[in-house]
């Protein structure tokens, strides 16, 4: 592997721990502010709000982690591919 392959790989695997705890951090923030909502610490409308913000990112993570780990899976085939060779 390269140098440059490596430090690509490095920086994947950087993205995806990242992009992961950011959605666990998402999901926990949607929880507690449906709880708030329940209980009425928040109002409705904030509560549309920021579900709707939380939604939209939990969903752009989603894709983001999905497109990190096929890339960290093709970096993984090309390092196969050279040791068979």
């Amino acid at each position: 592997m390269t140098k440059k392959e490596k430090k690509d790989k490095k920086f994947l695997e950087t993205e995806l721990q990242k992009a992961i705890a950011r959605s666990n951090t998402v999901s926990q923030l949607y929880e507690k502010l449906y709880e708030d909502n329940a209980t009425g610490k928040v109002s409705d409308e904030w509560f549309m709000q920021l579900s709707h913000k939380y939604e939209t990112e939990r969903l752009e993570l989603k894709a983001k982690i999905k497109t990190l780990r096929q890339k960290l899976s093709e970096c993984g085939q090309r390092e196969q591919e050279r040791e068979n060779f």
